[in-house]
Parts: structure tokens; C-alpha cells; sequence
């Protein structure tokens, strides 16, 4: 599997179809990436910073971040969910929390 690198958000651009960011590969991301639609992608998802989906955030392996993951929506991740810090969503769908301090909004 492919595996894509973002050094800045702007990058994450040839990725967008309609309302969703959709990476068929593995995607590691060198800065914070704050978007405002849904982020999927087939593999995993690496950041050294945060990580903020104005809806979802699925994974097809696992999601790592360097400081948070957010997400209005969902997030969801075959594997485990790593974050320094916290993950934020309106609900877990699937994946273990492996470090991080999980807050679902009501």
C-alpha cells in the first residue's frame, strides 16, 4: 500500500472529493491538519501534530497523532487510536484506545 506524505495542509487538497478527503493508501502528515469535511483513509494515519475533521475521521488501520485528534462527527479506526493528548468526537465507532484521554460530546 502506498503511503502519501503532507509536509503542509494545502497539500491534502488533491485528496478532496466533494465533501471527503479520501486517501487510498497510508497517510502521514508532518504538520496539524485542520479541515472541515470528512478525512478517510484505506490505511493508517500518522501526525506529529494534531489532527481536526470538522465531521469524521475513519481509518482503515489506525490513527496516531503527536497532540489530539477532534472530530464533529465520528471516529473510527480498524486498529488502535493513539493520541498525546485527547480524542474528541460525537462518537467512538470503532477502534482501541491505546493512549489518550477519550471525550465524546453529548
Amino acid at each position: 500500500m502506498k503511503t502519501y506524505v503532507i509536509n503542509e495542509p494545502e497539500e491534502l487538497e488533491k485528496f478532496k472529493d466533494g465533501f471527503t478527503y479520501y486517501v487510498d493508501g497510508n497517510l502521514k502528515v508532518y504538520c496539524d491538519l485542520s479541515i472541515k469535511d470528512d478525512l478517510e483513509v484505506k490505511g493508517f494515519i500518522q501526525s506529529d501534530g494534531f489532527i481536526e475533521a470538522g465531521e469524521s475521521i475513519k481509518a482503515g488501520w489506525y490513527i496516531k497523532a503527536g497532540e489530539h485528534i477532534e472530530a464533529d462527527g465520528s471516529i473510527e479506526a480498524d486498529g488502535e487510536i493513539f493520541a498525546e493528548l485527547h480524542i474528541t468526537c460525537s462518537k467512538l465507532i470503532d477502534g482501541k484506545i491505546e493512549h489518550g484521554i477519550l471525550k465524546e460530546k453529548a
